[in-house]
């Protein structure tokens, strides 16, 4: 009977979570200035794309950061002893 190989997960990496925060933060103002500059030349189809593209980007910012605040106490708030 073969052995069943079983994969270690790694331990989690804070600064490529934390380069990957900042790279999606890049890219959502990028995507948010683009929209806003199509606002203003009346593309309303191209904002609302990349309206779509910011959002996509922010919710990305947004799970990396739940991810990176597992096993810290909530809302800031000091573990009672």
């Amino acid at each position: 009977m073969i052995a069943k190989k079983t994969r270690r997960r790694g331990s989690f990496d804070l600064q490529a979570a934390f380069a990957a925060h900042v790279e999606a933060g890049q890219r959502a103002q990028e995507w948010a200035a683009k929209c806003l500059a199509y606002r203003e030349s009346g593309q309303i189809t191209h904002a609302r794309a990349a309206e779509k593209k910011a959002r996509h980007w922010l919710r990305k910012m947004l799970v990396l950061e739940a991810h990176a605040a597992i096993g810290k106490p909530q809302g800031g708030r000091r573990e009672e002893l």
